[in-house]
């Protein structure tokens, strides 16, 4: 997924795991994040307020040590079709946009079952919840007042579990 070469052992032991495409906030006050520098893959984009959002794409370098993920955060839309191309990924996320009263281009939950992916590739903490998912509250040192949306972790081994 990388580009990088990989022993034959290696290869053998993604056979047994699918693709993590794990949401990530980018949002000031939640920075540092925790894990991007293990992504093979990572995409960008705006997702409201001029603030972006990160997908972070965990396989081959995952692999070999348990790598904490944070802040997870919502499903969007873009995303979920960027990670469609990587056939069948689990797709991790907080909830996301949904419902009759949002605009139809950004239903992200519908959008996960449209592509068949509810209970098989959506690994949404709403339906999972602890121990994948964890609030951690002093994630960030020094930030005694971080918000509740800044503060869930999980594992690439907690998820492929």
């Amino acid at each position: 997924m990388n580009g990088k070469m990989y022993t034959e052992a290696e290869k053998q032991s993604w056979d047994t795991r699918r693709p993590l495409a794990i949401m990530i906030e980018n949002h000031v006050d939640s920075r540092p994040q925790s894990g991007l520098g293990k992504a093979d893959v990572m995409y960008e984009a705006v997702v409201e307020g001029g603030i972006t959002r990160f997908m972070a794409m965990y396989y081959c370098e995952a692999q070999a040590k348990d790598v904490l993920v944070a802040p997870v955060r919502s499903a969007r839309q873009a995303f979920i079709d960027w990670a469609f191309d990587y056939n069948q990924p689990l797709y991790v996320h907080v909830g996301g946009a949904n419902g009759e009263d949002s605009d139809p281009r950004v239903r992200a939950l519908e959008h996960l079952s449209d592509y068949g992916w509810t209970m098989r590739n959506d690994l949404n903490q709403f339906s999972l919840g602890y121990p994948t998912f964890v609030r951690n509250y002093n994630r960030l040192p020094g930030k005694d007042d971080l918000a509740t949306e800044h503060t869930m972790e999980s594992s690439t081994e907690r998820l492929w579990a």
